[in-house]
């Protein structure tokens, strides 16, 4: 999960030590894969009695104290040796604290190898999200490859502006995944 402050540009990726970030990966018998992240986010208060107000930091002071957003983002790929293809991506933007606003979901997967660009596809989703996957294979071994993906999102509470992404990378050999 990457939080990142839309008005101050300051980034902070966040792990499951920092959030209540929920995994779980599960393989049926013909050998298809769901793995599941479900993130509870906070953000920083922004109080301007607060010293801390411009911080990012996980668990921080909102209106009650609360979780604002929880995203859930499963991306169901088969896998075959060293080849792999995404099946199906689903999830859910909640929004838990009435405090905020969320807008800009977004979900992009990208299914390829080479610069077969055409298998990286982006979706504007409403709260919930379903998409199919892809019918071509990507051999990991042979790059650039990636079989990954995330949903993002941006929460604004009154002037404040926070873009929450939740990524999954399945299967990558590409050093720097800035691109997507």
């Amino acid at each position: 999960m990457i939080l990142t402050n839309l008005d101050t540009g300051e980034m902070v990726e966040l792990s499951q030590d920092d959030l209540n970030i929920q995994t779980s990966t599960e393989k049926d018998a013909n050998g298809n894969i769901k793995k599941s992240i479900t993130a509870d986010v906070a953000v920083p208060s922004t109080s301007s009695n607060d010293a801390n107000s411009n911080l990012i930091s996980p668990y921080a002071v909102v209106t009650d104290g609360g979780v604002t957003t929880r995203l859930t983002f499963n991306l169901n790929y088969t896998q075959s040796g060293s080849l792999y293809k995404i099946t199906s991506a689903n999830g859910k933007f909640e929004l838990l604290d009435s405090a905020f606003t969320i807008s800009g979901r977004m979900v992009r997967l990208a299914n390829y190898q080479y610069n077969e660009t055409q298998y990286i596809r982006t979706y504007y989703p409403g709260n919930t999200f379903s998409y199919p996957g892809y019918s071509n294979w990507v051999n990991i071994n042979y790059g650039p490859a990636v079989v990954a993906g995330y949903a993002k999102c941006n929460i604004t509470r009154s002037s404040s502006t926070w873009e929450l992404r939740l990524n999954q990378y399945i299967a990558t050999n590409v050093p720097d995944m800035s691109f997507f």
